[in-house]
């Protein structure tokens, strides 16, 4: 009977260990990886389905290959940080052809491309770098590359310091200081 007890009381532990880890939320977390999404139309704007989207980071020579779901959307989701060019073919259109297509590191980029009709042997070819739109989330973000870190006069070369090149961010430290000194005065003067 004291078997099958203790039999019974390691199976219900297991059991309430495994609901346990399956009910932790999983924590964001950042990402070295970049998301590009985007829509992919014929001349009248109309959606095109089964289109093959692949996209070519330059500098690996490494392609990522996807299709356009029944929305005419298309999404890569975990693409190197780098410079790509993104091509898109499909059956009836000429095949399109975007280079000069940077994704930063965390990035989620919006690239909507629109197919010309005619045979998929023809090609037309964007040259010029695309303008991608963060239309996924309001968020901002900004790269700093190793140039411009290396061409500051950084204060003994604290990496904190970075945050103020970015347009609206503060240090930590100033923004406290700013409500705690707001919050004083209203409290004892």
């Amino acid at each position: 009977m004291s078997l099958a007890r203790a039999a019974a009381f390691a199976v219900s532990r297991a059991l309430m260990v495994m609901v346990i880890g399956l009910s932790v939320t999983p924590t964001i977390a950042q990402t070295i990886r970049a998301t590009l999404t985007g829509t992919v139309i014929d001349p009248n704007g109309g959606i095109v389905q089964g289109a093959a989207v692949t996209a070519t980071n330059i500098a690996t020579n490494i392609s990522s290959v996807a299709k356009t779901n029944q929305d005419g959307i298309y999404t890569f989701t975990a693409l190197a940080p780098g410079e790509y060019v993104v091509e898109v073919g499909v059956s009836g259109f000429k095949r399109a052809v975007q280079s000069g297509v940077v994704l930063q590191i965390a990035q989620a980029s919006r690239l909507d491309v629109t197919l010309e009709v005619g045979a998929i042997t023809e090609e037309v070819r964007v040259v010029s770098e695309a303008p991608l739109v963060r239309s996924t989330s309001s968020e901002l973000g900004q790269v700093i590359d190793y140039k411009q870190i290396q061409s500051l006069p950084l204060n003994g070369r604290l990496f904190q310091q970075l945050i103020t090149l970015s347009p609206g961010a503060l240090p930590r430290g100033f923004a406290d200081f700013a409500e705690n000194h707001q919050q004083f005065r209203e409290r004892h003067l």
